[in-house]
């Protein structure tokens, strides 16, 4: 076999498991409100609040979840992950009260946490230093496919309009998590020394890294521009069709499907993770520029300018994505990978958890400066990366002459 083929095959394997992972995640997460609302009684605030209370509990998994790794595999952590959340995920169906809901819910998204802390590190493990950020881009596009078709197989559970057949939908999701378990399986389960292994959280006395994960968590919250932010103003907007919401959405879910692997392709060393980082940052702000200066035109106008706005946060979601995964895997222990990616995947939990606040009591309720000020801070967080990554790589540096 040879090296090509030997590097294709994890890819392959964990985009697969990731794409089967997603369809299931799609599925429930166009369902679940209607059900627990419609079907279950809660109020669509409550279940909101035990959302954000949940994600905010959630992300104290990510580092033990390592620790799970190091000493059990991280093939076989995943694995044993994927069998508990399929497990949880079946119980949503015997929700018929909000602390049940809560008590869940916190355990869904600590298992998913640690499914995507562990599988982050198990990419490091079976991928050789140039393939990671590949490996990664190519599992993050799968995942936005499967999203879609999940979302699309939901359509039939809904149009059924009963609850038996959601309850349905809940537990092809939880079957989903077998699925892609199994094809786990097909990678090598590697442990971490036990010497090594028994040092606990080294990564969280790491400094410059753990000042990377705070100033990319800054950068992910683009994010929400596209999933909270434009919908908001659109509706604000009101000479504006919310189908627009739709066709915007569409364009960034096939534009990450199409475009992500590309584009990690192109950045393989510090220099090209550098420029990445810094384009990055400059097309957040084109975006946040455009979306803040529709307030007030006709409807053409202002759909053309949220048009190209969505262009370019598409432009700055790939770019510091793909620096970002440079960045989280040149800079980490080589010994303690699942260690440090587990702590890289908090970047993405704190974005998400605190994403919507700053959008919707930032940004919106200051109209078009709110958007410029947002797009100035997307700007200097991603400026900031590679400043934060050589003073990491001075740190490496005056380390190893020490050691010598």
């Amino acid at each position: 076999m040879n090296n090509e083929t030997q590097s294709r095959k994890p890819r392959l394997v964990l985009a697969t498991s990731g794409f089967v992972n997603t369809v299931g995640t799609g599925l429930f997460l166009a369902v679940s409100l209607v059900y627990f609302t419609e079907h279950v009684g809660l109020g669509a605030d409550q279940v909101g609040a035990a959302l954000t209370l949940a994600g905010g509990i959630a992300l104290l998994a990510n580092v033990p979840a390592a620790r799970l790794a190091m000493r059990l595999g991280t093939r076989n952590a995943l694995v044993m992950v994927n069998v508990a959340q399929m497990l949880v995920v079946a119980a949503f169906v015997f929700v018929d009260s909000l602390p049940a809901y809560c008590i869940i819910a916190i355990a869904d998204l600590a298992l998913a946490n640690a499914s995507s802390a562990i599988r982050t590190g198990l990419i490091a493990e079976v991928s050789s230093d140039p393939d990671r950020v590949l490996t990664r881009a190519w599992l993050r596009s799968a995942s936005n496919v499967g999203l879609t078709a999940g979302t699309t197989l939901a359509i039939v559970c809904l149009a059924a309009g009963s609850s038996f057949a959601i309850r349905l939908g809940i537990l092809a999701d939880a079957a989903t998590y077998l699925i892609s378990g199994a094809l786990v399986l097909l990678l090598p389960n590697i442990r971490t020394p036990a010497e090594i292994a028994k040092r606990k959280f080294v990564v969280m006395r790491d400094r410059w890294y753990m000042t990377l994960v705070g100033t990319t968590s800054v950068v992910y919250m683009s994010e929400a521009i596209l999933t909270v932010g434009i919908p908001i103003w659109i509706v604000r907007l009101q000479d504006v069709p919310v189908t627009m919401v739709g066709v915007l959405m569409t364009m960034n879910t096939l534009g990450c499907a199409l475009l992500q692997p590309r584009v990690a392709s192109q950045v393989k060393t510090a220099d090209q993770a550098k420029i990445a980082a810094r384009l990055a940052g400059a097309a957040l702000l084109v975006a946040c520029c455009f979306i803040g200066l529709t307030s007030g035109l006709g409807p053409v106008t202002a759909e053309l300018l949220l048009a190209g706005g969505a262009l370019a946060h598409l432009s700055g979601e790939l770019l510091s994505s793909a620096a970002s995964w440079s960045y989280f895997y040149e800079l980490a222990a080589e010994d303690r990978q699942v260690e440090y990616q587990a702590a890289s995947t908090m970047s993405y939990g704190l974005a998400t958890t605190l994403a919507p606040i700053m959008v919707t009591g930032l940004v919106i309720s200051n109209g078009q400066a709110g958007w410029m000020g947002a797009g100035i801070l997307f700007l200097l967080a991603s400026c900031a990366l590679p400043i934060i990554a050589a003073n990491k790589r001075r740190e490496l540096v005056a380390m190893s002459q020490v050691v010598a």
